[in-house]
């Protein structure tokens, strides 16, 4: 019901579920499957949305990719963004270049670029930071505005909100960083409690354990 209707000269667009690709007027090869999915899309190219309300605000951005419930929800004018698992990116909005999978992964995004999210909740309150990347349920969770982070494992870098440059490796190593730049931590809890500690290297169980 009421998929395309407001279609005039955009071509190649693909749309199934009420409302779908409603406010499209020029933007072609789109699809849109779920309930008001690419919703007020009017010029955006190469875009797919599938589950509902995905990729929802997008206006003029091109090449996304939103797989799941409200992923890429917000998103206007972002391009090559992709978002697969429930609000994954939900509120982007002028970012690009992000790829994130998994529940509500990257799910606070607004301008951040070039970040890459893997699992449940990584980099979920990640906002302007940028080429981060996020493997593991709830790594860089925390992080905010920080930048050219690494993150691999449950909870890494798991308080990481401004801190940039810092590579984590194992379950929960520098977890309570912060503001710390410049960091390298492997192995479980290794720089577990440094907050702001800069040019640290911890290699092995607990290495570097209490250092703040």
């Amino acid at each position: 019901v009421n998929a395309l209707i407001n279609n005039t000269t955009g071509s190649h667009n693909f749309a199934v579920g009420q409302s779908a690709i409603y406010n499209n007027t020029t933007g072609s090869r789109n699809i849109g499957i779920g309930a008001c999915t690419l919703f007020n899309n009017s010029d955006g190219n190469y875009n797919t949305a599938l589950g509902c309300l995905a990729v929802y605000g997008n206006t003029t951005g091109d090449s996304n990719i939103g797989i799941g419930l409200k992923t890429l929800q917000t998103n206007e004018t972002g391009n090559y963004n992709t978002a697969l698992g429930l609000c994954s990116q939900m509120t982007q909005n002028g970012g690009s270049h992000n790829f994130s999978v998994g529940y509500r992964s990257m799910r606070d995004a607004t301008g951040g670029t070039h970040n890459v999210a893997f699992g449940s909740n990584a980099l979920c309150l990640n906002t302007t930071g940028t080429h981060n990347t996020g493997i593991g349920p709830q790594a860089l969770a925390s992080n905010k505005t920080g930048s050219h982070n690494v993150a691999f494992g449950y909870q890494t870098l798991y308080l990481a909100s401004s801190g940039s440059c810092n590579f984590a490796a194992g379950q929960q190593t520098l977890y309570n960083n912060w503001g710390g730049c410049y960091n390298t931590a492997i192995g479980d809890n290794a720089l577990y409690n440094n907050t702001t500690g800069t040019n640290n290297i911890g290699v092995g169980h607990l290495a570097l354990g209490c250092n703040t």
